[in-house]
């Protein structure tokens, strides 16, 4: 019998919360220490930007990667899946409801707005069109609040620390900005954080994945999940803002975010314009 072949090597990617250099250090040094305390290899690799996060997402040789949770669960119902991944652990950031974030809807700090409804006629933005913080739990706040009517939509501008930069570059007025990518933005970039202050937050949801491809061993999966809960080292979860890691949540906490989007669709919102008195500037 011919011997059996090696297994795919893995390979890891902080991609989302990369956002800036040390933060991407940090991650580097965590995925070193979770590959050596789980004894499974992981290869660090780049996917930088402008290369699509989405991509990333189709690799078949995923052994932790971040995932936003709302691509993750449109995706299940679909045969053939666009991804074939399988969710491993979800990171507990310092000062949120256990695994979970919202988004923090920003204004530059010396903008007079102090409610959304201030915003009549400003220039509002969103990230992806496909992110759960970046663009529909914006849609989502925006039907469930009062809202003013906008007069541009910029976008996408792809980033949580691009919205910053167009912020405070005065090219848009309002943005969404992911709550935990927002803390690892005041804690390595506190001169780009502070030109902007929170303006409205949405709802809490389910913190995104870190995914593996869905034809990994299930054994090594499991050893990167054990591996990952039972951290507990300030040095590398301190420079993250995290406290640790826990299992992924229960698709359930998923779904509602799909549910959400369907009926922001149902009203008419499949996209920002349904929030316009002008027409789009993309």
């Amino acid at each position: 019998m011919p011997p059996a072949p090696d297994p795919v090597p893995l390979v890891a990617n902080a991609r989302m919360y990369s956002v800036a250099p040390a933060a991407a250090e940090a991650w580097d040094a965590l995925f070193r220490a979770v590959s050596h305390g789980s004894g499974v290899p992981l290869e660090i690799v780049a996917h930088p930007f402008p290369a699509p996060v989405s991509e990333l997402w189709k690799r078949r040789d995923l052994g932790l990667a971040f995932m936003c949770g709302w691509p993750w669960v449109r995706d299940l119902p679909r045969l053939p899946r666009t991804y074939d991944v399988v969710p491993v652990a979800a990171p507990l950031p310092d000062g949120a409801p256990g695994p979970r974030y919202w988004t923090d809807l920003v204004v530059h700090r010396d903008h007079p707005a102090r409610s959304l409804m201030d915003l009549e006629g400003a220039r509002i933005g969103y990230t992806l069109l496909d992110s759960q913080s970046g663009f529909s739990a914006l849609r989502h706040h925006l039907l469930s609040a009062s809202a003013p009517r906008f007069a541009e939509i910029v976008g996408p501008i792809t980033t949580p620390r691009r919205v910053l930069e167009a912020i405070g570059e005065g090219r848009v007025d309002l943005a969404p900005v992911d709550s935990y990518a927002h803390a690892l933005l005041q804690r390595h970039e506190p001169g780009l954080a502070a030109q902007c202050r929170v303006l409205a937050r949405t709802e809490p949801t389910a913190m995104p994945l870190l995914v593996a491809s869905g034809g990994a061993d299930l054994a090594l999966l499991a050893r990167l999940q054990a591996a990952l809960v039972a951290l507990d080292d300030p040095a590398l979860l301190e420079p993250l803002a995290l406290l640790g890691f826990t299992r992924p949540l229960p698709q359930a906490e998923y779904a509602v975010m799909e549910q959400r989007a369907q009926a922001a669709e149902r009203a008419g919102a499949h996209d920002l314009t349904h929030f316009l008195q002008a027409r789009r500037v993309a």
